[in-house]
């Protein structure tokens, strides 16, 4: 059985390790994201368990970039408008690429929402700080930002 859970665990690295390979952006960024997010899950107090979920998650967050066209995702200049309209389905296309597999209810919490805002100004869903779901708490009591893990792409 250990086994098993330590397979289905590496199959979600995999995934992941997809997106780094396709964008120059990622190089290093999950790896920078899940581990301030374990660090952060710890000194908020959770347990390694939580903690290592969390981590997981960080690694995971961008999963959704392996829809994106490329001439979006790698374009070296400002996005227009419509560009960023198209970055922003990658939580919920990375939340379908998790669909079926046995431990995406681990992840997709922070796959899904980990660009949404307390403020509700966030994507894809615009949730308010009450909406906001529990299953990414690194998120929510973090003592830095998590652009402090890496630089983000331009926006409009």
């Amino acid at each position: 059985m250990i086994r098993h859970i330590e397979d289905l665990l590496k199959s979600l690295y995999v995934m992941a390790s997809l997106v780094e390979a396709r964008d120059p952006y990622t190089g290093g960024h999950l790896w920078r994201v899940s581990q301030f997010s374990h660090l952060t899950a710890r000194d908020c107090g959770l347990g390694e368990t939580d903690a290592a979920r969390i981590a997981l998650g960080g690694f995971l967050h961008d999963l959704g970039k392996v829809g994106v066209p490329d001439a979006i995702l790698n374009k070296p200049d400002r996005l227009t408008a419509a560009e960023y309209d198209v970055i922003k389905t990658h939580p919920e296309i990375g939340s379908r690429l998790l669909s079926g597999h046995p431990l995406a209810e681990m992840v997709r919490a922070a796959v899904l929402s980990h660009h949404e805002t307390p403020d509700g100004n966030g994507y894809p869903q615009r949730l308010s700080a009450t909406a906001i779901r529990n299953g990414w708490p690194a998120r929510r009591c973090r003592s830095m930002p998590a652009s402090s893990a890496s630089a983000t792409p331009s926006t409009p």
